[in-house]
Formats: C-alpha cells, sequence, structure tokens
C-alpha cells in the first residue's frame, strides 16, 4: 500500500515477521517504475546512543514494552521466549529487536565501522534524533546497501500526562526526517523502516503510528535539504493485519492511496 505524500515522497506499508530478513531485494520493483531493477535499499535501524547493539543476551524492557505488538521478532517467535527458553518477564532476548538483528548479520564487519564514530564526553556516540549511516555488512549485504542507525528516544509512562511529552514526539519525529535525509544524501532510493520507538524503547503503538505519519507529512520532511530525490519511498514494516490496517487509515488522513496493497513477502 502506498500513499503519496510529497511531490517525489511515497510511503507504503507491507507485512513482513522480520524487517531485517524481508526479503527486501525481492519486493515486486514494478510497483516503482521509474526506478531500475537494482534500486539502491536502506534500513532505517532504531539503535541506542552508544551504537553498541544488544551486546547482552537479554535486556529489561520497558514497562510498556511489555506485549507490544511492534517488536520485531524473527521467525514468529515469542516476545519472551526462544528456542524454548524464556527470558522472563520484562526481558528481550536481542535477536528479538531490529538492532540485534542488524548486529547479529552485521558482524564483526559493521562493529568496524560503527566503532570509528566519535565518542563524546559522555560516552554516547550519537544523539536522540540523529544518525549515523553505514554501508550494510557481513550477511545484511543480502539484503540492503546502506544502514542508516538511529537513537530513537526512551518512552515512560510518565510521558502520557503530556499526550506525549513534546520532547519525546519531537525527538521521534528526528529520527524520521534526520534518518530520510540521510538515506537520500547517501544515494538511498528505497528506506525500509519499522515503527520506531514501539518496540524496546516501550511507546504504545498508537502513539508510535501518529508520529511517525506525521513526521511523513510534515513540512520539514517534504522540503528536505536539497528537496526530496525524485520517486523516494519510505516503506515501514509491521507484523500484524490490523497493524497494517490502523497504520494505514492514519496515513489515509494525510495523503492519497495510489496505489494497490503490497501482498506478504
Amino acid at each position: 500500500m502506498l500513499f503519496g505524500v510529497s511531490p517525489g515522497l511515497r510511503v507504503g506499508i507491507f507485512l513482513t515477521p522480520n524487517i531485517v530478513t524481508s526479503l527486501a531485494r525481492k519486493l515486486p520493483f514494478a510497483l516503482f517504475p521509474s526506478k531500475s531493477n537494482s534500486p539502491v535499499l536502506g534500513l532505517l535501524n532504531p539503535a541506542n546512543e552508544f551504537l553498541c547493539g544488544a551486546r547482552l543476551p537479554y535486556f529489561p524492557m520497558n514497562e510498556e514494552g511489555l506485549n507490544n505488538p511492534a517488536v520485531e521478532i524473527p521467525g514468529g517467535l515469542g516476545h519472551t521466549t526462544w528456542g524454548g527458553m524464556e527470558a522472563g518477564p520484562g526481558m528481550f532476548y536481542r535477536a528479538q529487536v531490529v538492532d540485534g538483528e542488524v548486529h547479529r548479520l552485521g558482524g564483526e564487519a559493521l562493529r568496524a565501522q560503527l566503532s570509528i564514530v566519535p565518542v563524546m564526553a559522555d560516552g554516547k556516540r550519537i544523539r536522540i534524533g540523529s544518525n549515523v549511516v553505514t554501508n550494510a555488512a557481513g550477511k545484511l549485504i543480502d539484503h540492503f546497501d546502506y544502514v542508516v542507525h538511529t537513537a530513537p528516544p526512551m518512552y515512560t509512562a510518565r510521558q502520557e500526562l503530556a499526550q506525549p511529552a513534546r520532547s519525546w514526539s519531537d525527538g521521534l519525529s528526528a529520527c524520521y526526517q534526520n534518518g530520510i535525509e540521510s538515506a537520500i544524501e547517501s544515494g538511498v532510493q528505497v528506506l525500509f523502516t519499522p515503527l520506531l520507538g514501539a518496540g524496546a524503547r516501550g511507546s504504545p503503538v498508537d502513539l508510535a503510528m501518529q508520529v511517525a505519519v506525521e513526521a511523513m507529512f510534515s513540512n520539514k520532511t517534504g522540503n528536505l535539504k536539497g528537496g526530496v530525490a525524485e520517486d523516494f519511498v519510505v516503506l515501514f514494516g509491521v507484523q500484524e493485519h490490523k497493524l497494517l490496517r490502523k497504520m494505514a487509515k492514519y496515513m489515509e488522513a494525510g495523503g492519497q492511496s495510489v496505489k494497490p496493497s503490497i501482498s506478504k513477502i
């Protein structure tokens, strides 16, 4: 399902159990007639500010992240189980989040690229909403050409009182807006992204969707430095039909559908 957002920018939604290994290179690119048979593909990866991936075998999730259907889990695995073992209540295995899968597939070659990103005084390499771009490395090259590593803000229940806190939504919007700009500057033509913030960062799905759609239709996204590249496409991968339908409704409120549904890949 593709929506015209602004001149040169289209946004799509498709079903996939795992966006990192979603067979991106096998998408029906007849949907994008102005592109070659091999468009440059990128992945917007929700990383952490240290760019260290998910170092531990398992780690805590936010209270709001429990049973969150937007978490990208490879192979249809349960949220707290893996291979018959349990991570425990409120815990993620590293393979249950996009960044964990990116680092697993990217391996040492990806870690080598990230290790040269300068470390700031507080030990972090990037700030919330900013990003760094690497070449796809290791087994990632089977799926993408570039990876845009961005740092979404953490969501907590206290922020619901601000519905949501402007600093949180601004930070999440910046992940999309700055990520798209960096992808365009790197030559990416199709950028794949999960629903940022709704996994290990703990945002309620509806809020994460709202911010994502607002970011796509914002003036900043439509007026990026140098203008949006011709026919640039952002593709959101979601795991469930109900999430696809709900996000499509958000999109329809702000844009016009221009293509039929993309089948499950």
